[in-house]
């Protein structure tokens, strides 16, 4: 059984494009079997899909009570679809594809929590021994961390009902807006707790590298510096347009009065500010029913503490240094983060197996996701946010597939960046 999950971001655009490759092989074998199927079924019996986990569906439920939802997909030939949609049009939606006869039922609500069952982000298909939980975590930004918390917390209640009270085992795949480990993210987009560092090294100075006694020296005046920062209107153009626009960017200045810019522009002066605002940040977390820490003081990523070292400290770290920082045991991912620690629960106390580090433990640069506004999909500066997490007592079950790809090139190291990048690109 072949069991995929794909964050699509629209459905309807996705089944075009599909249709636009996929159209003509279907065409041509149907002159052969005289059976002309859609090209989404073909899509799917091509490639011996056995259940699509599909996210970001974004279809409403109005298109699929009245039949006009893309290509028909909600009747696919050979398949039976499990739809859950968002209440607000055009946001959210998961739905599960399946071979006829795999599956038993279906639920659309099944966090019983009709707040959380109405954003459309989780459809459970019960296949018997197992089920799946196919799932559209909400982002954590600001305020709606809250709202990702809640939506985690009863998911996990969901899935240990499921093993409880039902005695089945549990499948969960999707987008779960998580990367829990410093190898899911891009190494300049990792974290370093400057306050273990410069404490650190106050009592080990002798084996410190040079990168930490040059933090730990320069430390104090960056942070006097920064409490002089301010965001200030600047003018940005799209170089492809030349269209101009208004934004915002984070400024501060030295002790000798000259004017530093830090940062990214932004489309308001809070963003400009929060790129630089590495104060503790806190959170009422209702399951606990206490205020929790969401991010340690003084976490900062290698990118942008390199930025500060440079431009504040004028101590350079050359590409090489970075990549050796963001290889060291201090550098990681927010360890107090809720979604990170929510998500190690799974693994670590209800004994998930995440199946891609299960097989390429050692897999670098392999993501998921990049900012499409910045194509960093062809710079593979991205993040893996989606997965398969299956029950420990299906371990048994799951098999290795293929190599990992590695684009139309055969590379000495396929678990290496480079390779990571050519997949995801050639």
């Amino acid at each position: 059984m072949l069991i995929v999950s794909w964050n699509v971001a629209s459905l309807t655009t996705t089944l075009s494009r599909i249709d636009e490759d996929y159209g003509c092989l279907n065409n041509s074998d149907s002159l052969i079997s005289k059976e002309k199927t859609s090209s989404f079924s073909y899509f799917l019996t091509h490639h011996n899909i056995d259940i699509l986990c599909i996210q970001e569906h974004k279809i409403p439920i109005a298109s699929l009570s009245n039949r006009c939802e893309a290509f028909k997909c909600s009747h696919t030939p050979g398949y039976e679809s499990f739809w859950s949609c968002s209440s607000k049009k055009g946001f959210n939606g998961v739905v599960t594809f399946c071979k006829k006869g795999l599956v038993l039922s279906a639920c659309s609500t099944p966090l019983g929590q009709s707040s959380l069952d109405d954003q459309g982000r989780c459809i459970l298909t019960d296949h018997g021994s197992h089920v799946i939980f196919n799932v559209y975590v909400p982002v954590s930004c600001g305020h709606s961390l809250i709202n990702k918390m809640r939506f985690l917390y009863a998911l996990r209640k969901a899935m240990i009902f499921q093993r409880k009270e039902r005695n089945k085992n549990v499948i969960l795949v999707g987008d779960l807006n998580i990367a829990y480990r410093k190898e899911d993210m891009f190494w300049n987009n990792r974290l370093i707790n400057v306050n273990k560092i410069i404490n650190y090294a106050s009592d080990n100075d002798s084996v410190l590298h040079e990168w930490k006694m040059q933090l730990s020296s320069h430390w104090n005046n960056i942070s006097n510096v920064l409490k002089t920062i301010e965001a200030v209107k600047v003018t940005t153009k799209n170089i492809t347009t030349g269209k101009s626009f208004e934004k915002y960017k984070a400024r501060v200045r030295r002790d000798n009065n000259d004017y530093i810019f830090l940062g990214k522009p932004e489309v308001n002066e809070e963003d400009a500010l929060l790129q630089f605002d590495f104060s503790q940040q806190t959170y009422f977390d209702e399951e606990l029913n206490q205020n929790c820490v969401e991010r340690e003081e003084n976490l900062i990523s290698i990118s942008k503490l390199s930025e500060l070292m440079s431009k504040i400290a004028k101590v350079n770290w050359s590409m090489d240094v970075q990549v050796s920082i963001a290889s060291s045991e201090e550098v990681g991912v927010n360890p107090v983060s809720p979604p990170v620690r929510w998500l190690n629960q799974l693994i670590n106390e209800d004994d998930m197996i995440d199946t891609f580090r299960y097989f390429h433990s050692k897999a670098e640069g392999r993501f998921t996701c990049w900012n499409q506004y910045t194509n960093s999909r062809y710079s593979n500066v991205g993040a893996r946010i989606d997965y398969i997490l299956i029950d420990r007592a299906l371990e048994k079950k799951i098999c290795r597939g293929s190599a990992l790809r590695s684009g139309i090139h055969n590379h000495h190291n396929p678990m290496g960046e480079s390779a990571a990048l050519a997949a995801g690109t050639v």
